[in-house]
């Protein structure tokens, strides 16, 4: 009955806190870790942290930041959907390296738990930008997935059909196309106008676009419909002052509804949209004096501190 349910339920708690506690002594008994915490009572256990000397290019001492979530398939879903799109093209994988950093280190809006967005969160800020502005496909695309099952149709029986939904025992649809597929096909290309458009003006048109162009009022955000045409009335606790964030699984349409913007509060999405004006601004001088001077050292040290915090100097290499 429901008194099993709960009991099974709360014993299930605490073996998972009890599991992430034991994990975070484990790590902190090493020297490669740093920052070690466990988080049980969040929406997903997890204990997250920093690794050290792993050669990481997004960080100026190699480390790394790092999730370890409790049965939670999902999540590993979800991040092989991030690493394909960042595997379409290097600056992808730039731009989305300096949004967390961005996000964490210089400006401090990316924790769920104090009201902003979390990075996950974030990485699907950027690949919906980078999908309206077309330097991205939409690697959940039913018509791509089509596209590309006749291509393979067509070959010499090599390359194998892609299943256009895959639900696994949750119910949720999890068919995508890798990066591998849209090169190896040619089913996408990228505009000819966009080839060499560097990774410091992609940068200015993200935080433009969510600071001055998005209508965060009426529509969400949603890397499976991949333009801006989604509206939030989908969602039934979606507030008009906040993102709305569809999670490219867990859709409004799904058992499963998981608005990834949620978390943050009202002073969250104020601070969220005060910090993406300013680093608007800030990108911009950035621009004018590497046009005024080329890619050079001589930079805006102001601009770039304020961008990137302790990290500032070592992104510089990524313009």
């Amino acid at each position: 009955g429901d008194g099993a349910t709960t009991a099974a339920g709360a014993e299930y708690t605490n073996i998972v806190k009890r599991n992430a506690f034991w994990m975070q002594r484990t790590l902190e008994r090493n020297p490669l870790f740093e920052d070690v915490q466990a988080v049980p009572w969040a929406r997903v256990p997890v204990v997250r942290g920093r690794m050290l000397r792993v050669g990481n290019p997004g960080s100026a001492d190699g480390s790394i930041q790092f999730d370890i979530c409790f049965g939670n398939n999902r999540a590993v879903r979800n991040s092989k959907l991030l690493r394909e799109y960042a595997f379409i093209n290097e600056r992808v994988t730039y731009v989305m390296i300096l949004i967390k950093i961005w996000a964490k280190a210089g400006v401090d809006i990316a924790s769920a738990a104090d009201g902003t967005l979390s990075s996950y969160t974030w990485m699907n800020l950027v690949i919906f930008y980078l999908q309206v502005i077309d330097f991205v496909p939409n690697l959940q695309s039913k018509d791509l997935i089509g596209e590309y099952n006749r291509w393979a149709t067509a070959g010499d029986g090599r390359w194998e059909r892609r299943p256009a939904t895959e639900r696994l025992e949750d119910s949720l649809d999890y068919a995508h196309l890798t990066a591998a597929e849209i090169h190896r096909s040619g089913i996408w290309r990228q505009p000819e106008h966009l080839r060499r458009v560097s990774v410091s003006s992609l940068l200015l048109g993200f935080f433009e676009y969510y600071a001055f162009y998005f209508n965060r009022t009426f529509l969400a955000i949603s890397i499976r419909v991949g333009r801006p045409t989604l509206l939030k009335t989908a969602f039934r606790k979606a507030q008009m002052d906040r993102f709305c964030i569809e999670d490219p699984f867990e859709t409004h349409a799904s058992s499963e509804v998981h608005d990834l913007g949620m978390h943050a509060s009202e002073d969250g999405q104020r601070w969220i949209t005060e910090k993406m004006q300013c680093s608007a601004e800030a990108m911009k001088k950035i621009i004018v004096k590497i046009e005024e001077e080329g890619p050079c050292r001589e930079v805006d040290v102001d601009s770039i501190n304020f961008l990137w915090g302790d990290d500032a100097m070592h992104c510089l290499g990524r313009f």
